[in-house]
């Protein structure tokens, strides 16, 4: 018997010596490291650009497919586009099997003002299963403004018309490079209750000239007509002012300029007299009715 019970344990013994060296054999495989989602170097895009592509960096190669969602900070969405479209200040962007980075499209909106550059962040809000969000978890995107400013300016200080002119006097503005873009120019004009003319664009109810630029203009005018009422009472005075200006225009150095109707009963006439004798000196002065006639002499 006890030779058999030997045998049996030792038997016994290198069974478990083999179930041992088996166990070693078979680990467990590595834990697959996730796939790691980050942006590059923030980018800079001028306004006029049609569509620039926005790449998304992964560590490694998509081994499933998933999604990736970011949020969309701006102070004013219209002023770009995406593809996908932004819903709700975020954007889901598709990942494929296999691919080795995930993109989406730019489109800025060239909105012919000038404007200061605009900043639009991307921050990486989630990832679905298998991914994980990376350092680089944000990129802004910095809209270039691409117009050129154009100063527009009055080309004459003072005008002088005559009250009986039938012909339209142009009261001239020139810009320093060519209209940009489509935009306007508002002329407000002092004294317009009490006119004694007319203008071509006519002024509002505020006594102000909406004068519209068109693309490629480099000078702009409206027109005065005087009112010839054939009554003498004076000489009238007024200016004009450029108040305001839009898209990609800006004021110059001259935005005021000053137009007198003269008063053709009074043109001519005498204001006054002096006399003179020894060691003395006397001036009149004349004063006219609305017919032309001497009124008084103060």
């Amino acid at each position: 018997m006890k030779p058999l019970c030997k045998i049996t344990i030792g038997l016994l013994i290198i069974a478990n010596i083999f179930a041992c060296e088996e166990d070693d054999v078979n680990v467990n495989p590595p834990v697959e490291q996730q796939i790691v989602v980050q942006f590059g170097e923030n980018e800079t895009v001028s306004e006029n650009v049609e569509s620039k592509e926005i790449t998304i960096k992964l560590s490694k190669p998509a081994a499933i497919a998933g999604e990736i969602i970011l949020k969309v900070i701006a102070e004013d969405n219209e002023t770009f586009q995406t593809i996908p479209e932004v819903i709700d200040d975020e954007l889901k962007i598709t990942v494929a099997k296999d691919a080795n980075n995930a993109t989406f499209n730019f489109l800025p909106n060239n909105n012919s003002i000038l404007e200061a550059n605009k900043d639009i962040q991307f921050k990486l809000l989630q990832v679905s299963s298998g991914f994980d969000i990376g350092n680089k978890d944000s990129l802004t995107v910095t809209i270039i403004e691409d117009e050129d400013a154009s100063y527009i300016s009055f080309v004459d200080s003072l005008t002088s018309i005559t009250e009986n002119n039938t012909v339209r006097t142009s009261i001239k503005l020139a810009l320093t490079s060519s209209a940009p873009a489509e935009c306007s120019v508002t002329i407000q004009l002092s004294n317009w209750e009490n006119a004694k003319f007319t203008t071509d664009p006519a002024f509002n109810e505020n006594g102000q000239i909406i004068l519209p630029v068109v693309l490629g203009t480099s000078n702009l005018s409206f027109d005065i007509l005087p009112t010839n009422n054939n009554v003498l009472n004076g000489h009238f005075e007024f200016n004009a002012s450029i108040v305001a200006v839009s898209g990609a225009i800006l004021k110059g150095a001259k935005i005021k300029t000053f137009i007198n109707i003269l008063d053709d009963e009074l043109i001519g006439k005498a204001k006054s007299y002096e006399s003179a004798g020894g060691n003395w000196k006397s001036r009149k002065i004349f004063v006219y009715d609305e017919n032309g006639k001497i009124e008084k002499v103060n």
